[in-house]
C-alpha cells in the first residue's frame, strides 16, 4: 500500500533520511582506520591466540561493515534526491500520484539494472523504503561496534600477555 503523504511531507521524510544516512560516511572512515589497524597488528606483530583472533574479527566485521556502507551512501543519494526532486515538485503543484509514480519507476529501474528482482505490480511506500534505510544504518553501526570491541579485546590480550 502506497503512502498518502503530500510531496512537501515525502520530501521532508527523504532529506532527514539523507541526512542520517550521511553519518554513514564517517563511519565509514573509522571503521577503515580500525581494519588498517587490524591488519597492521597482524602482520607486524607476535601476537597471542586470543588477540590475532580479536584483530582477526575486527577485519571480517570490516568487510561487513563495507557491503553495509555501500548500501548506505547509495540511498543516502537516493533519498537525497528524493528531497530536492519532490521539494521542487511540490512547489509546481505535480499531480498528486507523483510519489506513487517515481517509486514505481524506481523500482523498475532497480529491477532492469538487475539490482532487485522484479516486483510485478507491487511497489514499496515511502515509509517501508525510510525502515529499510535505518536498518542498514543500524547494521552499519553494529559492523564498526564490533570491530572497535574486538580490537580492544585484541589490546587487552596483548597487554595481559605482556604483563604476565
Amino acid at each position: 500500500m502506497l503512502d498518502s503523504f503530500n510531496l512537501a511531507e515525502a520530501a521532508a521524510r527523504a532529506r532527514v533520511m539523507a541526512t542520517a544516512l550521511a553519518l554513514g560516511r564517517s563511519l565509514d572512515l573509522w571503521s577503515l582506520a580500525l581494519a588498517a589497524l587490524a591488519l597492521a597488528g597482524l602482520l607486524w606483530l607476535t601476537l597471542p591466540l586470543t588477540a590475532s583472533v580479536g584483530l582477526l574479527l575486527s577485519i571480517l566485521a570490516g568487510v561487513g561493515h563495507k557491503i553495509f556502507a555501500l548500501r548506505v551512501a547509495f540511498d543516502a543519494a537516493l533519498f537525497h534526491h528524493w528531497a530536492e526532486k519532490w521539494s521542487s515538485d511540490g512547489a509546481e503543484g505535480r499531480d498528486p500520484n507523483a510519489l506513487a509514480t517515481d517509486l514505481t519507476v524506481f523500482d523498475r529501474a532497480l529491477a532492469d539494472c538487475g539490482l532487485a528482482t522484479p516486483g510485478g505490480d507491487v511497489v514499496r511506500d515511502l515509509n517501508s523504503r525510510l525502515r529499510g534505510a535505518a536498518r542498514l544504518l543500524k547494521l552499519q553501526v553494529l559492523a564498526v561496534a564490533i570491530q572497535f570491541a574486538a580490537v580492544a579485546v585484541a589490546m587487552v590480550a596483548v597487554l595481559l600477555s605482556r604483563a604476565g
